[in-house]
């Protein structure tokens, strides 16, 4: 455990853990609620707006295929992969109230697919890769900075036959 928070930082590592929590409860969420297509069809359409936290709305559902990114995410950073079915965004670190954008999608691509696209993505933007591993949770993590900012991304080492690859990404400030 010491060596994953050296790796990542303890900020960086508890951000991580809620973006995955809370992304986890919704995709449980919306899936018992039947807004995603348990077939091999990601086709089919479903958005919805949530607010937590006060006044502002925030948080955004969105299980459509164009892939609507945080308002506030960065131009440098790699947006999600072309015709992600996006479950959920967000604009602010729900546990903290920090601007820390972060997404959660399917796509149906491969996990090496999506690993290629991130790392190119950061590389060519001027970001300096810290971590590209597999993790005993089943995942393939990627760790990046620049400047002030972290980014991450959560991508499932084993794809789903009906909803494809999962992947978390987001950046901390």
């Amino acid at each position: 455990m010491n060596k994953i928070i050296a790796l990542f930082g303890g900020k960086t590592l508890l951000v991580i853990a809620g973006v995955a929590i809370v992304a986890g409860g919704i995709y449980m969420g919306i899936g018992k609620q039947g807004a995603v297509s348990t077939t091999n069809d990601i086709t089919n359409k479903t958005t919805a707006s949530g607010t937590t936290g006060g006044a502002s709305t925030y948080l955004n559902f969105a299980t459509d295929n164009n892939g609507k990114m945080p308002e506030n995410w960065p131009k440098d950073a790699p947006p999600a992969y072309s015709g992600a079915l996006m479950m959920a965004s967000f604009s602010k670190d729900v546990a903290t109230g920090k601007l820390d954008p972060s997404v959660n999608y399917f796509i149906k691509a491969s996990m090496t697919e999506v690993v290629d696209y991130y790392v190119n993505g950061l590389n060519a933007n001027g970001w300096k890769i810290e971590a590209n591993a597999d993790s005993p949770a089943g995942y393939r993590v990627i760790t990046a900075k620049k400047d002030t900012r972290s980014f991450f991304a959560f991508i499932s080492i084993k794809p789903d036959s009906k909803v494809g690859t999962g992947v978390t990404s987001g950046v901390t400030f």
